[in-house]
């Protein structure tokens, strides 16, 4: 199966190899426009099972990126004394703000 991006969507196309290359079928899997896109290169990654994506959401104006560190500190039954060598630290256009994990260091879609 290959997956590309066209006007209409996120196509996959059934391809053959054997004897040439040939596309036996294409369906538009679903509308893409909500998930950023580039002009040149994928902007989306295909789960192993080919049924999942990862693509990342269009949202607000000043997008941001969370980045924890020692994240293991914050699962269940980990033991207290690693949560003292976690960090959390928001990126965003402008600058690098750290901010104490929430909490179970987990933070969600806003």
């Amino acid at each position: 199966m290959l997956f590309y991006r066209n006007r209409q969507g996120l196509v996959a196309a059934d391809v053959s190899a054997s004897h040439s290359f040939r596309v036996k079928r294409r369906s538009v899997l679903f509308d893409d426009k909500p998930y950023l896109s580039f002009h040149v290169g994928a902007a989306y990654d295909v789960h192993p099972d080919g049924r999942r994506f990862l693509m990342v959401r269009l949202g607000s104006a000043s997008p941001q990126v969370v980045v924890v560190l020692n994240w293991v500190a914050h699962l269940p039954g980990s033991p207290p004394q690693l949560a003292k060598f976690s960090k959390s630290c928001r990126y965003s256009r402008s600058a690098c703000t750290s901010a104490p994990p929430q909490s179970g260091g987990r933070r969600g879609p806003r």
